[in-house]
């Protein structure tokens, strides 16, 4: 039948597949950089999209084989990177692995570079823009974890505290914009993140008025992430890797 006709041809394409993702990771590891990282996920991306029209025995091989690599290349990076760029990278790849490989959340964590202390997670203070927008939708689509999105809201009010003049630094008025509508953080946290960045230059007894005001305005349209959307993640590397050189 055409089953058992096409089994060797299957058979074949799984073992070079798996001894492409095995050398790719292999050289990767050794040398891990953010424009290296681009170039695996896009490959990496194509090769899942393949492995997902394979037969179930040979998908779940292959599949399961690149959440192992991931999922070890994190674990060797750990807090050895500044930014764990490349680690968030390969995050949105894991993402579309499927919710039977979803990352446990110490592992998670230490993939955004979530640094653990005494028992506690705490983010870094280089933490920007691109890392916090994306670790709380890739969390919003696979672990879910109310601890992560409330650390992370925490560290964007404790950012906006401390930046008296976030009004002229381009990234912190997208994520203020951003949080502003993201739909998975509470509209108390919401609220909490504008009167941290309002609280510099709005008196106190105006505070609350403001804050609902510009609520109002900033929940109007979508700004710079779309969070109600299926991001298409080849593309959303692409303009990752042409920000790079920018």
């Amino acid at each position: 039948d055409a089953a058992s006709l096409f089994a060797p041809r299957i058979e074949w394409s799984l073992n070079l597949l798996i001894a492409i993702v095995s050398t790719i990771f292999f050289f990767y590891s050794s040398s891990p950089r953010v424009r290296q990282t681009y170039l695996v996920s896009e490959i990496l991306l194509l090769i899942i999209d393949y492995a997902k029209m394979l037969p179930p025995g040979a998908q779940q091989r292959l599949l399961g084989m690149i959440s192992q690599e991931i999922e070890q290349f994190i674990a060797d990076l750990g807090e050895n990177n500044e930014d764990n760029i490349e680690a968030i990278n390969l995050l949105f790849v894991h993402c579309t692995l499927g919710p039977q490989y979803q990352l446990n959340q110490l592992t998670f964590s230490k993939a955004l570079g979530f640094r653990l202390e005494n028992g506690l997670f705490s983010i870094p203070k280089e933490f920007g823009y691109f890392q916090i927008v994306s670790s709380i939708y890739v969390n919003s689509r696979t672990l879910k974890s109310d601890d992560i999105t409330n650390l992370l809201t925490t560290h964007v009010a404790l950012l906006f505290k401390q930046s008296p003049n976030w009004k002229i630094k381009t990234e912190l008025v997208m994520l203020l914009l951003d949080i502003s509508t993201c739909p998975v953080i509470s509209k108390a946290q919401r609220q909490e993140v504008i009167k941290s960045a309002l609280g510099h230059f709005v008196a106190t007894h105006n505070l609350g008025t403001r804050v609902t005001k510009f609520q109002k305005v900033a929940e109007r349209s979508r700004w710079f992430f779309n969070w109600n959307q299926e991001i298409d993640v080849s593309d959303v590397l692409r303009r990752k890797e042409l920000k790079t050189p920018y």
